[in-house]
């Protein structure tokens, strides 16, 4: 075998190590992204819920300041008996 030969036989086995390395680092990126897809779906799974729990506050908030409101009034009236009571 000439030192021609031989060099392109290594060129040869080089690229095909590189390959398997290549091939050995998308399955890796392939399973990172797998467990990120897991990660994300149960992020998305527990959105929805936030979203209720948000809803469910908002409206306990707005329900208080009606109550607070309302609660003010009646303060109001009992200091000050001559005004009319707010509406």
């Amino acid at each position: 075998m000439s030192p021609n030969s031989f060099y392109a036989y290594l060129q040869t086995i080089l690229l095909g190590l590189r390959g398997m390395k290549v091939e050995q680092q998308a399955q890796e990126i392939l399973a990172r992204l797998s467990r990120l897809r897991g990660d994300f779906d149960k992020f998305a799974g527990e959105l929805p819920r936030l979203g209720k729990h948000l809803t469910n506050a908002t409206g306990t908030y707005s329900d208080t300041e009606k109550s607070l409101t309302k609660f003010d009034a009646k303060l109001s009236q009992v200091e000050h008996p001559q005004l009319p009571p707010a509406s």
